[in-house]
């Protein structure tokens, strides 16, 4: 699935718990930020610590919601404290569970993702077309700073914008921006795992915008 140079380039990163690491991504001009929600990440925030979090991301960063728990009073105190634009949804959903949520959140966009063990995964994912607005394509271990082979997504037909996920870094970052236009990471901003390091961000999403400075947008 390689894509034209003139497509347009998004970074999203993933998994802050503190403002400080979210203040330098800020900063240095990220697209996406995403909070996770989910029980037992290391990287979970609940509804307290994403209003704090909330307030000092700017009108021009998308938010993003992290989630496996779709029961509509568990995402209702979330959207209070948070305000997401994104749900980005894990786990065992089905086609219905994403139809309730844009009845019930009109204003919120679906980010369907999945987790990749072998190229057959792949065969699913249209069949979500009607009610995602992005697709996030991830390893078979989200958050775990693994990749799944890119070339899968060669001969892949998407109707709706793709978001790479799994072991994206600085050292790989180039490649990434060939597969997809829309990139997540996580684990590789982090100096250990759920510890977000200033630095890793700084030289990522400096890397990041001098490759699509480079035409590889």
């Amino acid at each position: 699935m390689m894509l034209s140079a003139k497509t347009a380039k998004k970074l999203k990163l993933c998994g802050f718990t503190e403002p400080t690491s979210l203040q330098v991504a800020i900063d240095c001009g990220v697209d996406f930020v995403g909070l996770v929600f989910v029980p037992n990440s290391v990287r979970m925030v609940n509804a307290k610590q994403a209003d704090v979090l909330a307030k000092i991301i700017p009108a021009n960063v998308a938010k993003v919601a992290v989630v496996n728990d779709l029961s509509i009073q568990f995402l209702q105190s979330i959207w209070q404290a948070y305000k997401p634009d994104f749900w980005q949804i894990h786990g065992n959903f089905a086609l219905q569970d994403l139809l309730l949520l844009k009845t019930q959140f009109p204003q919120t966009k679906i980010i369907s993702a999945f987790n990749l063990a072998s190229h057959s995964d792949l065969a699913k994912i249209n069949t979500f077309s009607q009610v995602s607005d992005y697709f996030l394509l991830d390893s078979a271990s989200s958050g775990a700073g693994k990749n799944f082979s890119w070339q899968w997504l060669e001969k892949i037909q998407l109707n709706k914008p793709l978001i790479l996920a799994g072991g994206i870094n600085c050292g790989n970052l180039a490649e990434a921006c060939k597969v997809a236009d829309i990139l997540d990471i996580s684990s590789g901003i982090e100096e250990q795992r759920g510890i977000k390091s200033a630095m890793l961000i700084r030289q990522t999403i400096n890397l990041f915008q001098n490759l699509c400075n480079h035409n590889l947008r």
